[in-house]
């Protein structure tokens, strides 16, 4: 298998950077590195495995994703006020939490307000509304193997039987605010 496709494994070096061409990530960054993946199982955004479509080892290109193709729209129901009693005391601004939603999945948190006995938190993706610029390199494409499918398509499975109603993300179900993953 030369070209990207159906079932291909690939690897890709980038470089992401938002509307206003800030670096976001890349794959030489300190906690990144290639995205290796299979194609067809919404491992990577949407409008980036599109674009990928076809590609061959060795072809560079740009393309821009637009929120709807990458994570989405921002959803200003996401953001909303929990009892500051549910976090730990020493919280702050910028921290992530994994919460646990009505119907057992997690939930990623950042505070992005805190008050005396509340905090305004958000459950959008960090890049959610966002306009993306991903600069592409191919490095590698093969055939993957049955194991990367089967992985590949449980976790495609997973991601679309996780897809929350707004009413889901109410934050009256949210409990078991788990420990501090993050502080920026």
């Amino acid at each position: 298998m030369d070209t990207i496709g159906p079932n291909a494994f690939a690897i890709l070096e980038y470089r992401l950077e938002d509307d206003d061409g800030e670096l976001i990530d890349s794959s030489d960054g300190e906690e990144s590195g290639p995205i290796e993946y299979v194609h067809g199982y919404g491992q990577i955004v949407p409008g980036l495995e599109k674009a990928l479509d076809g590609k061959k080892v060795g072809d560079s290109f740009t393309v821009v994703v637009e929120p709807e193709e990458g994570f989405g729209d921002r959803d200003e129901e996401a953001v909303f006020q929990i009892d500051r009693s549910e976090l730990p005391d020493d919280v702050e601004v910028g921290d992530e939490f994994v919460a646990e939603g009505p119907d057992g999945e997690e939930e990623l948190l950042a505070v992005v307000e805190l008050g005396d006995d509340f905090a305004i938190v958000d459950a959008n993706h960090e890049l959610a509304g966002v306009r993306l610029t991903y600069k592409v390199k191919v490095l590698e494409v093969r055939a993957a193997t049955d194991e990367e499918v089967e992985e590949a398509a449980s976790e495609f499975d997973e991601l679309r039987d996780e897809t929350l109603s707004p009413e889901e993300k109410n934050p009256a179900g949210l409990v078991d605010l788990g420990a501090k993953k993050k502080k920026n």
